[in-house]
C-alpha cells in the first residue's frame, strides 16, 4: 500500500486526486495491491521502446464500471473505477463461483491453472486483458500532440457517436491485449508435459479465456442486445470484438501448435457463449446469438476488414507498434 501511495503522491498536479480510490481497508486489498503491482512494474520495464514508463496507473472512486487511458498535454496514466474491479472480482469468484467449478473446462483444467481455480484465473484473464487494452491506448497517441481522454464505459456513447478511426483504435487495443490472453494460455498449456497436452485442454483455455472477455465488454456496456450494429456509437459491437479477438488468439495457437491440437473458431465461439450464458443474462436467446452471427457474416467481415485496412494504415497504432517491434527482435 505504501508504494501505491508514492505512487499517488508523484502523479501531476493536474489529475484530479479528489475521488482516487485507497484501497488499504477494503476486503479485496490485497486484490487491489496485486493488480496496482502488476500494472506499474510492467509499465515501467517492459516497454523500454516506448516513452511510457511514466504513465501513472491508479483507481479512481467512483460506482460505475469504467476505465480510462488519458494523455493531457505530456503525462499520460491509466485510471480504473474501483467499482470494476470489484465488480469482476465478485461475479467470478463469488456470485458464478459454483457455476464456473461445475462447468466441464473445470475439471479438464484441473491441476493446470493455479489452485485448480479456475474462477480466479477468469478473474485475472479480465484484469490483465483490460490492462493491456488501456496500455494499448497510451501506445496510441503518447506521441501525438493531442489531449485524449478515452473511457471504456460504451452505454455512455450513443448511436450517433460513431467514428471510425475510434472504432479503430479500440479494435486495435483488443489486438494488442489479446496478444498477451494468448500468451498466458500458452503458458498454462506448456507447464504440462507432451503425454497430458490435448486438444481439449488447449480449447478450455481458450474458451473460458474469451468467456471472461466477453464478460468484461458487458460489464463495460452494460447489457449487450441484438441486432448487431456496425458503424455506431463508441466502442464496436461485443460479438464482433469477440470475434476478433479469438481469431488473434486460434492463429497464434496454430503458429504455435500447428495443426495438433487444432481448434476451430466456430467451436470456440460456440462454446464460449454457452459459457457466457451460465454467467450472465441476456434478453436474447443463445439461438439468437448464433443466427446473428450467420446472418450478419458478410457485413461483420465487411465493417472489419474496413476497420483493420484504418488501422493497419495508421504507424502509430499500437499493434501496428507491437508488430514492428516483434518483426525486429526475430530479424
Amino acid at each position: 500500500m505504501s508504494e501505491y501511495k508514492k505512487h499517488v503522491d508523484s502523479l501531476p498536479d493536474k489529475v484530479d486526486k479528489t475521488s482516487i480510490y485507497d484501497y488499504e481497508n477494503d476486503t479485496l486489498s490485497k486484490v487491489f495491491e496485486g493488480f496496482f503491482n502488476f500494472c506499474s512494474t510492467n509499465i515501467k520495464t517492459e516497454w523500454p521502446k516506448f516513452d511510457v514508463a511514466r504513465c501513472g496507473f491508479f483507481y479512481r472512486d467512483q460506482a460505475v464500471n469504467n476505465a480510462m487511458a488519458v494523455k493531457s498535454g505530456t503525462d499520460i496514466w491509466i485510471e480504473v473505477n474501483n467499482h470494476l474491479l470489484e465488480s469482476l472480482y465478485k461475479k467470478f469468484n463469488v456470485e458464478k463461483k459454483a457455476v464456473i467449478e461445475s462447468l466441464p473446462e473445470a475439471a479438464l483444467l484441473k491441476n493446470v491453472v493455479p489452485d485448480d481455480n479456475l474462477p480466479y484465473l477468469m478473474f485475472q484473464s479480465t484484469t490483465m486483458f483490460l490492462y493491456y487494452h488501456e496500455l494499448g491506448h497510451i501506445l496510441q497517441y503518447d506521441k501525438t500532440d493531442i489531449n485524449q481522454r478515452l473511457s471504456e464505459n460504451a452505454a455512455a456513447g450513443t448511436a450517433a457517436q460513431f467514428s471510425l478511426e475510434r472504432h479503430a483504435r479500440e479494435m486495435d487495443s483488443d489486438e494488442f491485449a489479446a496478444n498477451f490472453l494468448y500468451e498466458q494460455i500458452k503458458h498454462y498449456f506448456n507447464i504440462l508435459n507432451e503425454e497430458t497436452k490435448s486438444r481439449e485442454i488447449l480449447m478450455a483455455l481458450i474458451t473460458t479465456g474469451i468467456a471472461a472477455i466477453f464478460v468484461l465488454f458487458e460489464m463495460l456496456s452494460r447489457g449487450f442486445n441484438l441486432p448487431i450494429y456496425f458503424e455506431e456509437r463508441t466502442h464496436p459491437n461485443t460479438l464482433i470484438r469477440v470475434i476478433g479477438i479469438s481469431g488473434i488468439i486460434l492463429s497464434k495457437a496454430t503458429a504455435d501448435f500447428g495443426e495438433k491440437y487444432a481448434v476451430t473458431q466456430p467451436e470456440v465461439i460456440k462454446r464460449s457463449f454457452e459459457i457466457v450464458f451460465n454467467l450472465l443474462e441476456f434478453e436474447a436467446s443463445i439461438g439468437n446469438f448464433f443466427e446473428a452471427i450467420k446472418n450478419e457474416r458478410v457485413n461483420i467481415v465487411a465493417y472489419s476488414s474496413k476497420v483493420m485496412q484504418l488501422r493497419n494504415s495508421l504507424t502509430w497504432m499500437a499493434g501496428v507498434k507491437l508488430a514492428a517491434l516483434n518483426s525486429n527482435s526475430s530479424n
